[in-house]
């Protein structure tokens, strides 16, 4: 029977072939059982030898198969044409990492107001309109732009006076949250911050540092697509060590962190292929101090008259997405 196993053709008459000699060998087994229909028919065991027999010499080739190729013929061309071998597990691993650049960009007062022109350039809006109303009460004005965008904003930004950009390379990881240090503020901070069924509050910070907490996603409906989540956060220098009970009664020394996370003004954005994410203040913090006063301002004595001046800051979040080719999963 292992002739009819090796002279096949296609895929499918390989399948019934071996199906047929697995069904061949169960027959045989049956019989040298000596199964019941055996002991009540004396003449089951010759009509299954000629069944067998018949089956050899017809082979299991569907009607209008090709006939059996020759020993002189390649059977590899057959599996070259086969449509079925090509499949997905075949195809080049691929391998995408995810940075960020980072711009801050910082210009005179009113540089990026609502009247700027910078607004015009960079229209996508948050997909929770919610969110957006509570960022901007606390003085956070949020922008999605698009790739056709970067020309406009590069003239823009060329025709600011006195601008002075940095420029910092982020190399996320997506297992846990990346922190954007923005710098120190104001030795004392005060700020108003409206929470989210609309009640204003009144925070004082000293020495602390404004940051943004990033996390980001790629989904696979667009691998080219990056969503960013962003949390602005404020931190004071630890306080000294500070004695706490355990669950279990033991009574532990720790250092006491002065961290205040807003998740209230969470804040997610989907950024398309070459986009880009801008972060600029609103008017509203030089009348009132809001809680995106220390994220964006930077006040300064004036060396000659000793005039206070004031520097706000753009910030613009570029995901940059490389591909790698044939890497092994292992790597």
């Amino acid at each position: 029977m292992s002739g009819i196993v090796l002279l096949s053709v296609d895929g499918f008459s390989v399948v019934l072939i071996e199906f047929s000699v697995n069904c061949t060998r169960t027959f045989n087994s049956c019989l040298l059982r000596q199964s019941p229909v055996e002991r009540h028919c004396p003449g089951f065991h010759k009509i299954a030898m000629v069944l067998i027999s018949l089956q050899a010499f017809t082979g299991c080739l569907p009607w209008g198969a090709q006939s059996v190729p020759t020993e002189n013929q390649d059977t590899h061309e057959v599996a070259d044409t086969d449509p079925v071998s090509s499949t997905a597990l075949e195809r080049p691993l691929q391998r995408l990492v995810v940075l960020f650049n980072v711009h801050r960009v910082s210009a005179t007062r009113g540089a990026f107001g609502e009247n700027s022109e910078l607004w015009e350039i960079a229209r996508g809006v948050l997909p929770d309109a919610a969110a957006a109303l509570r960022l901007n009460a606390n003085g956070f004005r949020i922008a999605v732009g698009r790739e056709s965008d970067r020309e406009a904003l590069l003239i823009f930004l060329g025709d600011l006076e006195e601008p002075k950009i940095a420029r910092d390379e982020i190399l996320p990881d997506a297992s846990r949250l990346v922190e954007l240090e923005l710098g120190r503020c104001a030795p004392w901070q005060s700020v108003f911050y409206y929470g989210p069924e609309g009640g204003l509050r009144g925070m004082d910070f000293a020495e602390a540092s404004a940051r943004f907490k990033i996390a980001f996603e790629v989904r696979s409906i667009n691998l080219k697509e990056i969503w960013l989540r962003l949390v602005p956060e404020l931190e004071e220098p630890p306080g000294p060590p500070k004695w706490i009970v355990n669950s279990d009664g033991t009574a532990q020394q720790k250092i006491q962190d002065h961290r205040h996370t807003f998740n209230d003004l969470a804040f997610a954005a989907m950024i398309p292929e070459g986009g880009f994410l801008v972060l600029a203040p609103t008017s509203a913090v030089y009348e009132r101090p809001l809680l995106g006063r220390p994220f964006f301002i930077k006040s300064s004595q004036d060396s000659s008259g000793g005039l206070e001046t004031a520097k706000e800051s753009l910030y613009i979040i570029s995901p940059i997405i490389r591909s790698y080719t044939g890497v092994e999963s292992g790597g």
